[in-house]
């Protein structure tokens, strides 16, 4: 109907206008150290691995535009920078990152989910450029890690699904995380698990088109959920 239509509508201007956002004031150089660390992440303090994918930003930022000081080559390379901070916090054992607060993994499971969507993004836009072979194989060569993460997310699936429970929009989060971490590994089971976990977020859209979160409409997060929604089928 003509409401559901308007919401959609106002949306997708709000992803559009995120999406601009992000390369604007995400995407800038500084917001990844020389360390490879993002925000908190630069203090020596607690690991938010989450805050990590967004090296997938300065990757996305030298894919479209350079500046003055950086070429499109030094972004990717930056972004990329960020993804390896992270791997240095993962447990090689288990298939968990180390959040460092002290928090149970699988209570923190998703900040493992957040990090992952944003590595497996960045990875495939890597992967389809002929020009970045080399670069790809080095994001291949973190293919037994992220298995492994995957794996592990897969048997804590119940605490992702009870943790979205009332936030659709990072069930589409962990949809990501899964759905192109299959197609990064050729693995139809993390595909259809993401597939399955953007069903169940997508049931929590309200007639009118808007996601409920938390029991109400919030136009942020529905740009989120737009955004994260565009990336899976696109």
């Amino acid at each position: 109907d003509s409401a559901k239509t308007e919401n959609w509508a106002i949306g997708l201007i709000k992803v559009l206008k995120a999406w601009q956002y992000m390369h604007q004031k995400i995407g800038y150089w500084d917001y990844v150290d020389a360390t490879g660390a993002i925000q908190n992440n630069k203090t020596a303090s607690p690991t938010y691995v989450d805050l990590q994918r967004g090296g997938m930003w300065l990757i996305r930022h030298g894919f479209t535009m350079a500046d003055a000081g950086h070429t499109q080559s030094d972004y990717i390379l930056r972004g990329t920078s960020a993804f390896t901070w992270a791997w240095a916090h993962f447990n090689s054992s288990v298939g968990y990152f180390y959040n460092g607060v002290g928090t149970d993994p699988v209570k923190a499971i998703e900040a493992d989910a957040f990090f992952i969507s944003g590595f497996v993004n960045g990875r495939l836009l890597i992967n389809g450029e002929p020009s970045l072979s080399s670069l790809s194989a080095s994001y291949a060569a973190y293919d037994s890690a992220l298995n492994l993460s995957l794996t592990w997310m897969t048997s804590n699936i119940s605490q992702i699904l009870s943790d979205g429970a009332r936030t659709p929009n990072r069930l589409f989060f962990a949809a990501l995380a899964f759905n192109l971490g299959g197609k990064a590994l050729s693995n139809t089971a993390y595909k259809n698990q993401g597939i399955s976990l953007a069903a169940t977020a997508a049931a929590r859209q309200d007639a009118a088109g808007w996601f409920d979160e938390k029991g109400g409409w919030d136009s942020s997060y529905q740009g989120v959920s737009l955004l994260n929604l565009c990336q899976l089928f696109f």
